[in-house]
């Protein structure tokens, strides 16, 4: 009986608890177990071990500090099944796991922490980009205990990039619009709250080039159009823009970003490129074979635990050009050009659908300069849908978003007020948004960038066509430096 006693009550050894911390931070778990493993990095922490006692702890801050707040977002999956929820309710807990990590380390190990760069920037300059007060002011304190100054510590980081050269962590906040943390890190000028925006030409709610036989619906939607048509940082395409440079600083300060017309030039370059995207196309094979959920958010029966509705792709664009659904039937369907065995896979693997797509993720990349391998072995999700479809708020990796037809209303967050939600963005009433909330139009041909972990969601406000691509390998997309200290 007392053996049985002890090993039920006996407390895990510290080198047990770090290594189950560092495998369950690794794959980002997102479900409950997620917080046993928050629970076991603060009593590992507040026991006051330090690397010395147990090296496991040391791997896991710099390893994991950077994503971290990742790793705390991602549990907002089972805390929001049907309603809008802030993710930002979870920011306070990660500050404070990271507060009793930090103290946990000597003088030492605060300053290799501080000193940690992610895409050229420390994570106090990285949490001054995102907005993340609360780990600012964690990250200040301890600064100040190892005796350290973040940005003197930072400055070599910050030189391998023009656009943070020179910039403190104050001002860095200060120029991607988080006010609230500017002030926080003593910042007395007012910042930004919206980014100048270039609108496109009148006649930019035409398809693109080959993309025939569907009705137009614009005018049935138009209370959802944005009078002032977009908050966010807008540019008109070019040939003569360094376009990776423009990612590249857009992804380091989280900004989202519309660059317009670039399908244009896609077309001009290769006129049949969009022509699959023709209702009579759609209907015959191999598109017209497929066959997937449809529901009024992607993945809606995962989400939801329902059995799914499904719908063959010949149906749906038949139904669709009759004005015969409603915002409850978005196709949503992810597509491989790769070869893969079919089952145990949720992509559509028919190959010449996944070809097609990929020809045009081949031709945007090339139209905006980036390096055409950098994603080609990832899914394209390609989704249809008429009027009020399209996807609630939410948030993953960097992604860039492309309007064949038709034409997206977008909300996006600022990260430090994440939101992820079950619920269509139409059902949330425009008041009920928060007041930090920006809006964009995307017409045919737009491309939207999203920085890794922004919150967004989209109305569709007609019969639209689009893709998206999830940047798993932003920094070689990008042409980001990531080092270790």
């Amino acid at each position: 009986f007392r053996r049985a006693f002890v090993a039920h009550f006996r407390v895990p050894r510290a080198a047990d608890v770090a290594s189950d911390l560092r495998e369950r931070l690794i794959g980002l778990v997102a479900d409950a177990s997620g917080h046993s493993a928050i629970d076991a990095w603060l009593q590992l922490a507040t026991r006051g071990l330090r690397p010395a006692a147990c090296p496991e702890l040391e791997a896991i801050v710099k390893r994991h500090a950077l994503s971290f707040d990742d790793a705390v977002k991602s549990l907002v999956w089972n805390k929001t099944q049907t309603l809008p929820a802030p993710a930002s309710l979870l920011e306070g807990h990660a500050a404070r796991v990271l507060d009793a990590v930090l103290a946990a380390l000597d003088d030492a190990g605060v300053r290799s922490v501080l000193g940690m760069r992610r895409e050229g920037l420390t994570f106090l300059h990285q949490a001054a980009l995102s907005g993340a007060s609360a780990h600012v002011l964690v990250l200040r304190h301890h600064a100040r205990r190892a005796g350290v100054e973040p940005d003197v510590l930072a400055a070599r980081a910050r030189s391998k990039f023009g656009v943070h050269s020179g910039l403190s962590a104050a001002e860095l906040a200060r120029s991607t619009g988080h006010c609230s943390t500017a002030r926080e890190l003593g910042s007395l000028e007012d910042c930004p709250l919206r980014f100048r925006s270039t609108p496109p030409a009148d006649s930019a709610w035409t398809a693109l080039p080959q993309v025939r036989s569907w009705p137009s619906t614009w005018s049935h939607e138009a209370e959802w159009v944005l009078p002032q048509e977009c908050d966010i940082s807008s540019m008109p395409f070019s040939d003569a823009v360094d376009w990776q440079e423009v990612f590249r600083n857009h992804s380091l300060q989280n900004r989202p970003l519309r660059v317009t017309g670039v399908g244009a030039s896609m077309a001009a370059e290769d006129p049949s490129l969009f022509s699959f995207a023709s209702a009579g196309k759609l209907m015959r094979p191999p598109w017209g074979e497929l066959r997937y959920e449809v529901g009024d958010i992607p993945y809606a029966a995962n989400f939801r635990k329902e059995t799914p509705v499904m719908m063959g792709l010949r149906e749906y664009v038949r139904a669709m050009n009759r004005s015969e659904l409603g915002p409850s039937a978005y196709w949503f369907s992810e597509h491989e050009a790769a070869e893969r065995p079919r089952g145990g896979d949720a992509a559509v693997t028919d190959r010449g659908a996944g070809k097609c797509l990929e020809r045009v993720r081949r031709a945007l990349f090339a139209a905006l300069r980036l390096p055409s391998g950098s994603e080609e072995d990832q899914t394209v999700q390609f989704t249809l849908g008429p009027p009020l479809t399209g996807s609630p708020v939410h948030f993953h990796a960097a992604a860039l978003n492309f309007v064949v037809m038709g034409g997206k209303r977008w909300a996006l967050l600022p990260l430090d007020d994440g939101h992820w939600s079950h619920v269509p963005l139409r059902s949330w009433q425009q008041g009920r948004l928060p007041p930090g909330a920006l809006g964009c139009m995307q017409r045919p041909g737009d491309v939207i960038f999203v920085p890794r972990a922004l919150t967004h969601g989209t109305v569709n406000v007609a019969n639209t066509i689009a893709m998206s691509w999830l940047l798993y390998k932003e920094a070689e997309a990008f042409g980001l430096a990531v080092s270790a200290a």
